[in-house]
C-alpha cells in the first residue's frame, strides 16, 4: 500500500500490513504539551514514545515568551500579595474569551491551575516571586508575574482582578528555559523520543484510534497503540478531535489548545491518561 499520499484521512487498521512499534502511549509533538503528557504517562507506568518532526525537542514552545496563564492562588501570586481564586479566574476567562469558549474546559483549567503550576515547579521550571507592575508583552526584567488585562474594563468589574501571567525566569524570552527543563526531564525518564519523524495519518479500528502512520526521512514507520483509544471516551477532548469521522487538516491529528496529541493509551492507563490530557491543555497555554 502507498503510505506517502496527500491524504491525511485516517486509514483502517486492516490496510496496515505490519506495525513497526507497539506502545502504550504515543505522543505527537515534543513541545511543552507533548513533554508534559509524556512525563505524566511515563510516571503512570506506560511505555511512551514521542514523535517529533524536528531533530530535537522544543517546538514552538521553545520560541515562546515562556508566559503561562495560571492562577487561583499560586505561590508566586501569594508571595506578591495577591489573594486569587479559581472562581475569579474562571469569571475573567469566560468574559475575555467570548461566547464561543467551552465553559467546562475553562472551569477545569481554572480549578486545576494551581496544580499545573506546582507540577511545573516540581519539574524544575523556575519562577521568580516578583511582579512586573505595568502592561507589557515581555517584561524587560526576570519578574515571574505580570498583568494580562485583568485590571482592564469591563473585566475588573466582573471578577476580582489579580495578575495571572506566570513567566519562566529568564533573560528575555523564557520558552527556551522552559523547554530545556522539560527536555531534560524527558531524557531522564524512560520515554523514547523518535526525532525527524512526521505523523501522517491515524490508524483506526471502527471508532478507535489504534495507531499512527509516520515518515522518518524516506521510510514509512507504523505505530500501534495497545488497547487503542475510543473516540467516544468521556472526558478526553483530544480523542474526540481524533475521531475517525474528523477530517484532519494537518499531517497529524492535533489538539488546538495543546499543539500536541496523545494518540492513545492502554486500557489500564486510560483514566490516568485522560487526566494527563486535561493537565497538558492548561500547561501548554504559553505564548
Amino acid at each position: 500500500m502507498q503510505m506517502f499520499t496527500s491524504s491525511v484521512r485516517p486509514i483502517p487498521v486492516d490496510q496496515v500490513e505490519a506495525f513497526d512499534h507497539d506502545v502504550d502511549v504515543l505522543v505527537v509533538g515534543f513541545g511543552c504539551a507533548g513533554a508534559s503528557a509524556a512525563l505524566e504517562a511515563d510516571a503512570a507506568g506506560a511505555q511512551v514514545v514521542i514523535l517529533e518532526q524536528r531533530s530535537g525537542g522544543g517546538g514552538s514552545s521553545a520560541l515562546s515568551g515562556g508566559e503561562m496563564y495560571l492562577g487561583g492562588g499560586t505561590s508566586v501570586q501569594r508571595a506578591c500579595g495577591f489573594d486569587d481564586s479559581a472562581s475569579a479566574m474562571e469569571a475573567f476567562l469566560l468574559a475575555a474569551l467570548g461566547p464561543d469558549c467551552d465553559p467546562e474546559k475553562v472551569r477545569l483549567y481554572c480549578e486545576n491551575s494551581v496544580a499545573h503550576f506546582d507540577w511545573l515547579v516540581d519539574q524544575g521550571v523556575p519562577f521568580k516571586d516578583s511582579l512586573w507592575p505595568t502592561p507589557t508583552w515581555v517584561p524587560p526584567t526576570d519578574d515571574g508575574l505580570m498583568w494580562m488585562g485583568e485590571k482592564a474594563f469591563p473585566f475588573a468589574d466582573l471578577a476580582a482582578p489579580a495578575p495571572r501571567g506566570h513567566r519562566v525566569t529568564a533573560d528575555g524570552f523564557g520558552g527556551k528555559v522552559l523547554m530545556d527543563v522539560l527536555c531534560r526531564r524527558v531524557s531522564e525518564s524512560t520515554v523514547d523520543v523518535h526525532v525527524d519523524t512526521v505523523a501522517l495519518r491515524l490508524v483506526v479500528d471502527g471508532d478507535q484510534v489504534v495507531g499512527v502512520v509516520a515518515r522518518h526521512f524516506d521510510t514509512t514507520v507504523t505505530y500501534r497503540v495497545r488497547g487503542g483509544w475510543s473516540s467516544r471516551q468521556v472526558g478526553s477532548p483530544t480523542t474526540r478531535r481524533c475521531s475517525p469521522n474528523t477530517r484532519l487538516r494537518s499531517s497529524a491529528c492535533r489538539s488546538t489548545a495543546t499543539g500536541a496529541t496523545t494518540v492513545g493509551a492502554s486500557r489500564s492507563l486510560r483514566p490516568q491518561a485522560g487526566q494527563s490530557v486535561t493537565c497538558l491543555r492548561a500547561k501548554s497555554a504559553s505564548r
